[in-house]
């Protein structure tokens, strides 16, 4: 990571956006993102939540709270799944959703990013009671989280087409929960093109992910390295005039200034 290089970007939009950040990559990090004025998109998993004490999480909110640093969180998403027909599996998936949820008071995040699960392949046969029992369990957590004036939004990652996270948002208008678009994942997983995604979940919208591929594997590349064609994103953050939280999500550290100098140059205007 070329800290000089990143530094130069403007600070408009270095303080801005978010930044994906593993916590079990803090010690890796951290600094850099503190000397950077980066707000992280702090990731959670489960190997965190079992191996890290109380004290490691006040530490890390601490330190980007005393910079004032805007914080968005990422819950674990490895094995759950929340609208399973199996009664155990939904009991162990909420354990771990309620594991990280008790960690939203220390960090104090204005929004938090779940993954919604749905996957046509394995549940389409019981479709209707998979929404049901999913929209119930993220009714409790998006409840959870309002009372820290929080968020949620569910993230989509195998869903084909965005009527099938749209209905279980439809599920959920009354928690105000919303979208949390990755681009990534639509061309790797998705069919159909990304202005149909945004002509359905364009209303629901308040983060994306924002990263490219070949279309075929998540790999997580700079936008405009792969094949997406971002053409009707910008045309609708232009026309509205405004952006939602942008998230970065490189997996290599030398992806993150070129991320950046994408956004100085296709969306500068917007920040």
């Amino acid at each position: 990571m070329n800290l000089s290089d990143i530094a130069a970007i403007p600070q408009r939009i270095r303080e801005n956006i978010q930044v994906n950040l593993p916590f079990r990559m803090r010690e890796l990090y951290m600094e850099a993102f503190l000397s950077l004025g980066l707000n992280p998109e702090i990731g959670i998993d489960a190997l965190s939540l079992d191996s890290s004490g109380w004290e490691d999480f006040k530490a890390v909110a601490g330190a980007f709270q005393k910079k004032g640093r805007r914080i968005t969180l990422h819950g674990p998403f490895m094995d759950l799944s929340p609208g399973s027909p199996d009664s155990a599996v939904r009991r162990i998936s909420m354990e771990r959703i309620q594991q990280f949820l008790e960690l939203v008071p220390v960090f104090n995040p204005v929004s938090v990013v779940c993954h919604g699960g749905w996957e046509s392949r394995r549940y389409d046969w019981i479709k209707d009671e998979w929404y049901a029992r999913s929209a119930d369990f993220w009714k409790g957590v998006a409840g959870d989280l309002g009372k820290n004036n929080c968020q949620l939004f569910l993230e989509n990652v195998y869903e084909e087409h965005p009527e099938e996270l749209l209905l279980l948002l439809e599920h959920l208008r009354a928690e105000k929960v919303g979208v949390c678009l990755d681009t990534g994942h639509q061309s790797a997983f998705g069919s159909g093109d990304l202005s149909h995604w945004l002509g359905v979940m364009g209303p629901f919208i308040g983060e994306i992910h924002l990263h490219d591929n070949n279309g075929k594997e998540d790999s997580h590349l700079p936008p405009g390295q792969g094949v997406i064609d971002y053409t009707p994103l910008k045309k609708m953050f232009y026309a509205q005039g405004k952006l939602p939280i942008i998230t970065l999500e490189p997996h290599e550290p030398k992806n993150l200034l070129p991320s950046m100098e994408w956004l100085v140059r296709e969306l500068g205007e917007l920040f």
